[in-house]
């Protein structure tokens, strides 16, 4: 609708205006924030400690012979020694790749922890002998269990330790490492196969 403004000759309504001001800023367009991606694994805290250092272990096999033995408390004394480890009594028969074999080792902690992560580390002076295949599992009450690592024809021949982050922390006060199969590593006399951790 015009003004009631009108043309002195033509009587024609006028519509004038003058300067026109729109106030702002430059729009900065805020880019559209990236999905966040999940953490694969849950994040280990700073006072974290490794829980089981002097705890209590059993293994189902340790290779003892000739006075010479590597029991399965070497993977808990906190040495990290060059030579010092657990070995397993050789697996398979003489010159035979038998390399499948049935090994638990058991952890028995003092109470029940939260656990978040899990190193396994080689033997130093035999990091050619790592576990091919092998489980992680846990429980609170020893007998129910839990897995929370499965590893299946892995490295055997290893430069560093196997760590395994774990999709959230477990609650654990009982611990076994199952080991289905054996490193490639052969004794030069009898063939048969190696674990060394």
């Amino acid at each position: 609708k015009a003004s009631t403004e009108q043309d002195g000759n033509s009587g024609m309504y006028y519509v004038c205006l003058g300067e026109l001001e729109i106030l702002g800023v430059v729009a900065v367009t805020e880019p559209e924030p990236e999905p966040e991606e999940p953490a694969d694994t849950v994040e280990v805290p700073a006072d974290a400690t490794n829980v089981a250092t002097g705890q209590q272990i059993t293994s189902t096999s340790t290779y003892d012979w000739g006075g010479t033995s590597f029991p399965v408390g070497n993977m808990v004394d906190g040495d990290t020694a060059e030579g010092n480890g657990w070995v397993n009594d050789m697996v398979g028969e003489n010159r035979l790749p038998a390399r499948e074999c049935d090994i638990t080792i058991d952890v028995t902690l003092d109470k029940l922890y939260t656990i978040y992560q899990v190193v396994i580390n080689p033997m130093g002076s035999m990091k050619h002998a790592f576990p091919a295949s092998y489980e992680v599992l846990v429980s609170t009450d020893n007998e129910n269990w839990e897995t929370i690592i499965t590893v299946v024809d892995g490295e055997t021949i290893v430069t560093g330790p196997a760590i395994h982050g774990l999709a959230e922390a477990v609650d654990a006060k009982y611990f076994r490492i199952h080991i289905s199969k054996a490193s490639t590593e052969q004794d030069g006399n009898s063939g048969m196969y190696y674990v060394c951790l």
